[in-house]
């Protein structure tokens, strides 16, 4: 609720603490929107789902995740999200090391 979605966006992440070690970011996702499939070229990251459903592309496929999920995305490796279900999808992302690279899009 302190971090409404700007008009028009279905989707925001927001970066709650970076060191040199890692960046710590939330996500929310409503609406069918996600990340298209992408990779990372300088770091890791664990997508822990907290609320709603919402489905990982893992391997060529998109698999379900819901509250409580644990996903492990490793450098290099394509991936992306979206939300499905009828609540809002919130998640918290951990880069390690820190994320450097330029901003994602979402796909609204």
């Amino acid at each position: 609720n302190q971090n409404p979605l700007p008009a028009g966006q279905k989707g925001q992440m927001i970066k709650i603490a970076e060191d040199n070690t890692m960046t710590l970011s939330v996500t929310r996702l409503t609406d069918g929107a996600g990340l298209k499939p992408h990779i990372h070229k300088t770091h890791d990251e664990i997508i822990y789902v907290i609320k709603g459903t919402m489905q990982i592309f893992v391997n060529d496929n998109w698999v379900d995740a819901r509250a409580g999920s644990i996903h492990f995305n490793p450098m290099g490796k394509v991936h992306g999200t979206r939300q499905t279900g009828a609540e809002a999808a919130v998640a918290i992302s951990i880069f390690t090391p820190a994320m450097k690279e330029p901003d994602r899009h979402f796909v609204q």
